[in-house]
């Protein structure tokens, strides 16, 4: 899988073995880093094959338990028009249960509970994801393994000196670098009026922005900007119909996106569809959050 540091090189290496039979690729029931990377790389399999000729002798499919590709709707149309376009079966409200790695045997689960087996030639899982272990143990996390906090201010629900953003919160939105580039500010002003013993001005509200560039192979990009909460599209780029794929978007991802990634974002200069202008914060006027106590230094 490409989610795990010590297996992903052999990914790619696996990809280039491989010249005939079935390739699957999963999408799990859990939330993950980056919501499209699971299609991502099945887009990266096809065109590789097709580039070495070996495309006709590949069946592609794709399962996700989810009930489209992708979750926001105005993207997941054009994104079912890319798979069928590149002959990718999708297989949606589907979900991988268990692999035979020694019989090349992965077993699924449908939404009506039917139970069925796909022999295969090479498989990409996307693994389910939770935030790590010691969070789990420490009662800060809901029942989904993730730390349970308000989805406007991402303070905790029941501890309000915690606050949480990324990958490892509850924020119910895709859990990606612009989502958390969106949130850093509203915890940064938050975490800051409670250490000031201001915890009625610990009120700003993250909207649920965020961004999954799409690598969909051949050099081209769809750069999908939506608000996670709502699923409704939040394109920057207009007049440009960010649903279609083009060069300049991957231009993007692979040479400034980099060096957001390495130099602007770890030091806070970095505010996703504002670039590097600080954006204004939105402050909740009604904040049902607990702000009872105020962290201490």
């Amino acid at each position: 899988s490409i989610y795990s540091y010590e297996f992903s090189p052999v990914v790619w290496q696996n990809i280039l073995k491989t010249s005939r039979g079935t390739a699957l690729f999963t999408n799990p029931a859990t939330a993950v880093n980056c919501g499209g990377a699971p299609q991502k790389i099945a887009y990266l399999a096809e065109s590789a094959w097709r580039s070495a000729g070996v495309r006709n002798q590949i069946d592609i499919k794709f399962f996700t338990p989810s009930l489209g590709v992708f979750g926001c709707p105005y993207y997941c149309k054009a994104l079912d028009k890319i798979m069928a376009e590149k002959g990718i079966q999708a297989n949606v409200k589907t979900n991988l249960v268990e692999v035979d790695g020694e019989n090349q045997l992965a077993t699924f689960e449908r939404g009506d509970g039917e139970i069925f087996t796909q022999k295969f030639d090479f498989l990409h899982v996307t693994p389910p994801m939770s935030a790590p272990n010691f969070l789990q143990d420490s009662g800060l996390t809901n029942a989904s393994g993730f730390v349970d906090v308000d989805k406007e201010t991402c303070q905790h629900s029941r501890y309000p000196n915690v606050f949480a953003l990324g990958d490892c919160s509850s924020l119910p939105t895709s859990k990606t670098y612009s989502a958390v580039s969106g949130q850093a500010p509203v915890v940064v002003h938050n975490v800051q009026s409670m250490l000031r013993s201001k915890p009625s001005e610990a009120n700003a509200a993250y909207d649920g922005y965020t961004a999954c560039p799409i690598l969909v192979g051949d050099s081209k990009l769809m750069m999908a900007e939506f608000n996670g909460y709502t699923m409704e599209p939040a394109p920057t780029f207009w007049p440009l119909d960010q649903r279609v794929p083009r060069w300049v978007f991957y231009f993007m991802k692979r040479f400034v996106f980099e060096q957001v990634y390495w130099h602007f974002m770890p030091i806070g200069r970095w505010f996703g569809k504002r670039t590097i202008f600080e954006p204004p914060l939105v402050r909740r006027t009604l904040n049902g959050g607990p702000q009872g106590i105020a962290a201490t230094s």
